[in-house]
């Protein structure tokens, strides 16, 4: 397990140096061999970024969206992961406006990274104020990217991706058993396929007790921490709390590891307030 966990370890510093080079934005995890071991690890960038919240009206995210990607296509990632919240109020034009930001940045489908995405609780903004049932929140995300679930668990060039959406609108998530036995079924197979190799799993609230700003929007997560708990190999990243990527509390490391991923609207402050 040690070894298991130093091995991820040493991947996320790579992450962290890109972070402090663009604290807005949040950055590109590479992946390699660990120098003089026996295994054979395919190279591999991975783009993450949260909480984008494009709106109706212009906003934030059509600046800071498509130069995060920009960013990611110089990099040359193969995979960009979004872990929730890419509308604000669940509106077509909101997810209209993400796909005019990816295809004029990434306009070929055949060399176009692979695109891995989760709700947020603002997925369901329409679901909160009495507009519409959950299942039409959730049947027009999948419609959206093109889901045939909500849950999704891929494979891309030999790494393991596993993404977790709530059960409900609820903005802290609710994650019942129904959520963690397709998980561990899922990280069951990943470990079967590689026991070696990082499980990348995502969903949109922190764990509490983990990183920086995870005692905001945690408290229906216990039930995915008891879960993963029992995966070293697990690296679980998280959105939500807009707090910032550029402290080195982003990054916790116990029994499996945890990395916040900052907003690109605008981030939380301890305080209260926010930044933008």
């Amino acid at each position: 397990m040690k070894t298991l966990l130093n091995r991820v370890l040493v991947t996320l510093l790579v992450l962290s140096l890109l972070l402090s080079a663009a604290p807005q934005l949040f950055g590109t995890l590479a992946l390699a061999a660990e120098e003089g071991s026996d295994e054979v690890y395919k190279d591999m960038k991975i783009g993450v970024m949260s909480d984008l919240h494009f709106q109706v009206a212009q906003g934030t995210a059509e600046k800071t969206v498509p130069a995060m990607l920009e960013q990611f296509k110089a990099d040359n990632v193969s995979v960009v992961m979004i872990t929730g919240d890419i509308g604000y109020a669940c509106e077509e034009a909101e997810y209209e406006k993400f796909w005019t930001a990816w295809n004029t940045v990434f306009p070929d489908e055949e060399t176009a990274p692979e695109l891995f995405v989760i709700s947020g609780n603002h997925e369901y903004d329409r679901v909160v104020f009495g507009k519409e049932e959950l299942q039409v929140a959730q049947e027009r995300f999948m419609n959206v990217f093109g889901l045939d679930e909500m849950n999704q668990h891929t494979v891309v060039n030999g790494y393991h991706f596993i993404g977790i959406n709530s059960e409900d609108e609820t903005t802290d998530g609710k994650y019942t058993e129904v959520t963690t036995s397709w998980l561990k079924a899922q990280l069951d197979a990943a470990v079967a396929d590689n026991p070696n190799l990082p499980i990348f799993v995502t969903a949109h609230q922190t764990l509490a007790n983990t990183t920086y700003g995870s005692e905001w929007g945690s408290k229906k997560t216990a039930a995915l921490y008891e879960v993963l708990k029992d995966y070293p190999q697990v690296v679980y990243f998280a959105g939500h709390s807009h707090y910032a990527s550029e402290s080195e509390r982003s990054i916790f490391q116990e029994f499996f590891t945890c990395v916040d991923v900052t907003s690109l609207n605008y981030m939380s402050l301890e305080d209260g307030n926010h930044g933008y």
